[in-house]
């Protein structure tokens, strides 16, 4: 996060708008071609903004690297912090593409939650702008340090809209809940797993009760979880809500509650 910035410091807006905004400063600052040049912004202007995920990453250059180093250290944030940056992801705006700095620990849920063409809100700050010697360009580097999914019905097809197909077994009945396990689809992490869980407040089978469909991750080793997305259904199967979160914290799981039996059976699988 940048510096004196919070989560509720992040406006909506757009990266295209703040290249307006500082585009008159950021072409005297650079003066003329063909003097290569840099500027380092004193103002980070989180932003939240909603942009396209067009699934493609690759490593951040060098040059862009070396400008946020030279931001870190302006706005006195820890001098590790460009190392987090060291890979980018395309979007688009609008018509605008755009290669965004993202945060490493972001990386997987980008991989693993999203197809191209799917929207997301994107917790972006501002660091500066660069033009290399004998180039007209300017480059402006924005980076990502948090994200979340958008719902839309009316993103287009692509050939990665491939139903995940679940395969249920009950692991946890009780009068106050029951939870399924989709069997097909438990992976390890490094500190334990990623599953897909069904619940409801209900013995009945799911298919009979309005229940939830929930991507959870669970730390066996500290009896912790974090829920990645949910899926809201009603008793026909149609879905009524849809949220995706890959900023949600880790909390402890309750001893006594179901979720802590379930978590227990999962981590054995």
């Amino acid at each position: 996060m940048t510096p004196k910035a919070k989560w509720d410091d992040y406006t909506p807006g757009s990266i295209a708008g703040v290249v307006a905004h500082e585009r008159g400063h950021v072409i005297r600052s650079l003066g003329d071609p063909p003097d290569g040049a840099m500027v380092i912004s004193q103002q980070s202007f989180p932003t939240r903004a909603v942009l396209q995920y067009e699934d493609s990453i690759r490593p951040t250059p060098e040059a862009r690297l070396q400008l946020i180093a030279h931001w870190v250290k302006a706005v006195h944030l820890p001098p590790q912090v460009p190392q987090t940056f060291v890979t980018q992801v395309l979007f688009r705006e609008d018509t605008l593409d755009v290669w965004l700095p993202v945060q490493t620990a972001l990386i997987p849920a980008f991989r693993d939650e999203l197809r191209r063409g799917d929207r997301v809100s994107l917790w972006v700050s501002y660091v500066g702008a660069e033009r290399p010697p004998r180039a007209t360009a300017i480059d402006w580097v924005f980076v990502v340090n948090a994200w979340r999914a958008e719902v839309s019905r009316t993103r287009l097809p692509t050939s990665d809209d491939v139903p995940l197909v679940h395969r249920w077994v009950v692991i946890v009945r009780r009068p106050d809940a029951r939870i399924d396990l989709d069997t097909a689809h438990v992976s390890p992490t490094g500190e334990g797993r990623r599953a897909w869980v069904r619940w409801s407040l209900s013995m009945r089978p799911a298919d009979s009760a309005d229940f939830q469909i929930v991507k959870w991750d669970i730390d066996c080793h500290h009896a912790e979880s974090r829920i990645l997305s949910t899926e809201d259904h009603d008793q026909a199967g149609a879905v009524r809500r849809t949220v995706n979160d890959s900023t949600a914290p880790r909390l402890p799981i309750l001893r006594a509650s179901p979720w802590y039996e379930a978590a227990s059976i999962i981590c054995r699988f």
